[in-house]
């Protein structure tokens, strides 16, 4: 059985995404930070996940060279720091916000056919719109998302939440799914579990 690959940007969060992962799959998940990461094993991880954490992606040890590396063989989730690297990595530039949002209370307006949140829309599992945790300080620029990737979700503020690449299955999510705050983090993680399979 292959593994899943979580990749720890020195987050202090990050035994709370792991957690969260264990309460939806039975695969094994190895941590590597961001500087150790197992380049000439990844053939043993059928998808990867890049944690949160603190500064911007390029301070973020190898996360880069990790993304450019794997984009075409790995399934990939970004979480805050995470999907700010996809973005960036396709072509996108971040801003930095005028106040930063940590523990921040924020409503998702879903925009596009977003592969995760759609499903749970038309489920209708939560009341609408759905609650999620912010921690960031950086935001993807909306005006600078190229043509590969696809805005999925925004806030209240028109902050992009969620984004996906419209070919591969590459996606970020801007909000922390495994705070107390987000009412729809361990349903959005099982879809990209099953998504990925």
């Amino acid at each position: 059985m292959k593994k899943i690959l979580l990749i720890d940007n020195h987050d202090s969060f990050i035994y709370n995404v792991y957690h969260l992962f264990k309460e939806v799959t039975q695969t094994p998940i190895d941590i590597y930070k961001n500087n150790e990461i197992p380049f000439c094993s990844l053939q043993q991880y059928s998808q990867i996940i890049l944690s949160p954490g603190p500064g911007i992606p390029q301070e973020a040890g190898n996360l880069m060279k990790l993304l450019e590396v794997s984009q075409n063989s790995h399934p990939i989730l970004g979480i805050c720091l995470g999907l700010q690297a996809i973005a960036l990595h396709f072509g996108a530039k971040l801003m930095n916000l005028q106040t930063p949002l940590h523990g921040h209370t924020s409503t998702l307006i879903v925009k596009e056919k977003d592969p995760l949140l759609a499903s749970l829309v038309k489920k209708n599992t939560h009341a609408q719109p759905f609650v999620v945790g912010l921690y960031h300080s950086w935001a993807v620029d909306q005006s600078t998302i190229p043509e590969t990737l696809q805005t999925g979700s925004v806030n209240e503020e028109g902050i992009i939440m969620t984004l996906y690449h419209k070919e591969l299955p590459i996606y970020g999510m801007q909000f922390h799914p495994e705070s107390v705050i987000t009412d729809i983090g361990k349903e959005m993680v099982r879809k990209w579990i099953d998504f990925t399979k």
